[in-house]
């Protein structure tokens, strides 16, 4: 999914939507085990800006 440019973009516009709407973006990891952790929280829209920006510098 890293490479799907189109799922990428619908994931940060409900993340941005969400932010908007007041609400906390939780990021999770689920490691090998099946465990599921959080490993990050983004409250407002200029750091998801930084995320999203982070994130599509990996995107081909």
């Amino acid at each position: 999914m890293l490479n799907d440019r189109n799922a990428l973009d619908a994931i940060f516009n409900r993340a941005k939507s969400t932010i908007v709407n007041g609400e906390i973006v939780a990021l999770v990891r689920e490691t090998r085990t099946g465990e599921v952790y959080r490993f990050e929280e983004i409250s407002n829209l200029a750091d998801l800006e930084v995320y999203k920006k982070n994130v599509y510098k990996y995107v081909k």
